[in-house]
């Protein structure tokens, strides 16, 4: 029990630190976003400077930028999607073995609650066939005391 308890805590603390993992990965990922985010503003910047000299060159860059930024941003999204869901798994999964380790738990103490039950009735056996011993004994020694007197009784007479 104790080592499935370990091996309990030991997955948790695994699945905490993947957990941990995934949350620097997806920080990265939002600082690696942010970056290429400013670096479509400075795009951006660059393309008004070029728009006097070749308005069609513009058109044709921000046409490329905006889609490029489309597609980024789906991959992004998709990116969270597939990370928040994972996450919920592995709260699911946490949440079941909870469950499970608070069943196996109750089980153990109605366990336990038979066994003081158990030992309660054979302590109480054994307490009465100790007072019938006891009384056997008393008796026993009564009758033999009775017998010695008896022949003592014989012996003066």
């Amino acid at each position: 029990m104790a080592q499935r308890a370990e091996e309990v805590r030991a997955e948790l603390a695994r699945m905490s630190q993947e957990k941990a993992e995934q949350e620097k990965q997806l920080q990265d990922f939002r600082a690696e976003c942010e970056q290429l985010a400013r670096d479509r503003e400075e795009t951006q910047r660059s393309i008004v400077q070029l728009k006097a000299e070749a308005e069609a060159k513009f058109e044709q860059q921000q046409r490329a930028l905006f889609q490029e930024t489309a597609s980024f941003r789906a991959r992004c999204e998709e990116m969270e999607r597939d990370h928040e869901a994972e996450l919920a798994s592995k709260a699911r999964e946490i949440s079941a073995e909870r469950e499970r380790l608070a069943a196996e738990k109750k089980e153990l103490e109605m366990r336990m609650v038979d066994f003081r039950a158990e030992c309660e009735r054979r302590m109480q056996e054994d307490e009465l066939e100790m007072k019938r011993n006891m009384e056997g004994h008393r008796q026993q020694t009564e009758r033999n005391m009775e017998e010695i007197a008896m022949q003592a009784d014989m012996q003066r007479e």
